[in-house]
């Protein structure tokens, strides 16, 4: 295994770590969309795992309906996307349309 991989599983056991010890408290803040940076919202251990496995679900799901090999080297071009600004120093990018190569 090396140093990176091994890196990796120790950010994901931390994670899990946490998950277990305290699942509601708060991790990271997000400013609330449109609030322009007066209202944040508060993001859980928990959730945050959950993000983490929903996008890697869905990542996945993309590359096994490519016939795309579990630990292949991946490009992934943003074809399309929207910007909204939230705050004059926060944005939140929304992705409309990729290509993965």
């Amino acid at each position: 295994m090396s140093s990176s991989t091994a890196s990796t599983y120790i950010h994901f056991q931390t994670l899990l770590e946490r998950v277990e010890s305290s699942p509601d408290t708060p991790v990271f803040k997000l400013p609330k969309p449109y609030a322009f940076g007066k209202e944040w919202v508060d993001v859980s251990y928990k959730q945050f795992q959950g993000d983490i496995e929903r996008m890697a679900r869905y990542w996945i799901g993309q590359f096994s309906t490519r016939n795309i090999p579990t630990r292949s080297v991946v490009g992934i071009w943003y074809v399309s996307w929207n910007i909204h600004r939230i705050y004059p120093d926060f944005f939140f990018v929304q992705v409309t349309r990729i290509h993965i190569c």
